[in-house]
């Protein structure tokens, strides 16, 4: 999405199956046997929904990489952040993108 790769930050983070429930049933219970997810924040109104929708594409492609599978049920979500309530190393995004535009 047009992002620096060096503010660019990935967690991957495991979910016990005992805590995915989908359509009220756990994983294990459920008609799905590979759940993924992935969720990706960006300050809000920083990318377009043309950017938004290539990304979902792509993390599809990846996790089908990854996992050698494409019969994976799949969840994307990108949270558009108010860049007032989040920042990093002390700086919120609104007052680090002022400090680069005065640069």
């Amino acid at each position: 999405m047009g992002r620096d790769p060096d503010f660019t930050v990935i967690t991957i983070d495991e979910i016990d199956e005992s805590n995915w429930i989908i359509g009220g049933k756990p994983i294990s219970k459920s008609i799905h046997d590979k759940v993924c997810s992935i969720e990706i924040r960006i300050s809000k109104g920083t990318s377009t929904a043309e950017q938004m929708a290539e990304a979902v594409a792509a993390g599809k492609e990846l996790v089908k990489q990854a996992l050698s599978s494409s019969d994976i049920t799949n969840y994307f979500i990108i949270n558009e952040l108010n860049p007032d309530s989040w920042g990093f190393d002390g700086i919120s995004m609104t007052i680090r993108n002022k400090m680069e535009q005065n640069k």
